[in-house]
């Protein structure tokens, strides 16, 4: 009897120091948010919530795919912060074809996360120059996975590694109807979770 709470107590000891130790690590290196529009649609949608680690080591390890959270600058005084997939990388060459197919340096990628519905529809000929960019050193191609409803590297070009803010790592749920001025979704209470414009 002696031995088994003993062993109790072990394991509460132990569930409570991971609690708490994930509760630091959380509140230190990540943020909380709320999907607020429809860019990252199917694969992010509105009043969904999510986690994103912020900046550090994860920054320097960015692959293809990740899906991240950066500060747009519409003018020199003004910031706003966007989601979007990494596309390109640095020092890659990207061009997105007439029939919608992306080649980083000459070699087709897979678009497996979009939707039927946006197949066809990367292309922008209003921006024929942001079709085919060689990237920087420090600089990063993203789009919304949403093609027709995504302001993205297609409308501003790439953007610089010092702009992006974290990696979003969690999705969980919904929340249903969100409101970014109010803070409000359909009546209840809203928890401080940071909201995110989409674009």
């Amino acid at each position: 009897m002696k031995i088994l709470k003993k062993t109790l107590l072990v394991i509460v000891f132990v569930l409570n120091f991971f609690v708490a130790s994930s509760l630091i690590y959380f509140n230190i290196c990540c943020e909380k948010v709320v999907i607020n529009g429809s860019s990252m649609e199917k694969t992010l949608i509105h009043g969904q919530l999510g986690v994103y680690v912020k900046n550090g080591s994860l920054i320097n390890k960015l692959e293809r795919n990740d899906i991240i959270v950066f500060n747009y600058h519409e003018t020199e005084n003004s910031e706003t912060k966007f989601v979007k997939r990494i596309i390109g990388k640095p020092n890659e060459h990207i061009e997105i074809k007439l029939n919608s197919k992306i080649y980083i340096n000459g070699k087709e990628i897979e678009q497996n996360y979009l939707d039927e519905s946006n197949f066809g529809k990367t292309f922008q000929a209003e921006n024929i120059t942001r079709m085919d960019v060689t990237l920087g050193d420090d600089e990063y191609y993203v789009m919304g996975d949403n093609r027709l409803k995504s302001y993205d590297s297609r409308f501003f070009g790439p953007i610089k590694k010092k702009d992006i803010v974290g990696k979003v790592v969690l999705t969980y749920g919904t929340y249903g109807s969100y409101s970014a001025e109010t803070g409000k979704g359909e009546g209840k209470k809203v928890f401080p979770f940071f909201p995110i414009l989409f674009y």
